[in-house]
């Protein structure tokens, strides 16, 4: 991966390489399942990968804290900005871990739609059938065609609705 912008201080301040390459690090989402009590087999609770394409949001919505946290309203800090990088992250946990679903942990992972068309064209090219957990806003799933959703694997989408009795207008 390509090193974001705003991530060399960290880097310095951890004693590492401010220009070295980013590595998507193998994150698996769960773990210690149990139903009814009982524990279930580790095979089984080895089921999800989180990947981490960005940190912030572009939207700037004025209920939102995410962006805050990461360079203020409307600011993003992408890890992983193009469809190829995003298919090569997830080739490599499917290889590592032996996961095939990812928890994509992007505030609205579709609103880059050129992003996960590439990483669409990259998983045809390689007869991928991998499961998407996204979260995404309304206008951004609006862009895709059903087939492309079905197609990405997107599975879930988690989508945050603001309250109707917030003071914020429409």
């Amino acid at each position: 991966l390509v090193r974001g912008d705003g991530i060399s201080w960290m880097r310095s301040f951890l004693g590492e390489d401010p220009t070295a390459p980013i590595r998507h690090p193998r994150i698996v989402s769960g773990f210690g399942h149990r139903i009814m009590g009982l524990n279930l087999p580790r095979a089984i609770t080895k089921t999800t990968a989180t990947v981490i394409p960005s940190v912030g949001c572009p939207m700037g919505c004025n209920f939102c804290t995410t962006s805050a946290f990461f360079g203020g309203k409307g600011k993003t800090l992408d890890f992983i900005t193009d469809g190829d990088q995003m298919f090569n992250v997830m080739e490599d946990i499917e290889k590592s871990l032996n996961l095939r679903s990812f928890f994509v942990m992007d505030e609205n992972f579709l609103l880059n739609r050129k992003r996960a068309m590439g990483l669409l064209d990259k998983m045809r090219e390689y007869k991928k059938s991998w499961e998407l957990y996204v979260f995404s806003s309304a206008n951004a799933i609006r862009k895709y065609r059903m087939e492309e959703l079905v197609a990405l694997g997107v599975s879930w989408i988690w989508m945050g609705l603001e309250s109707p009795n917030s003071n914020y207008s429409k």
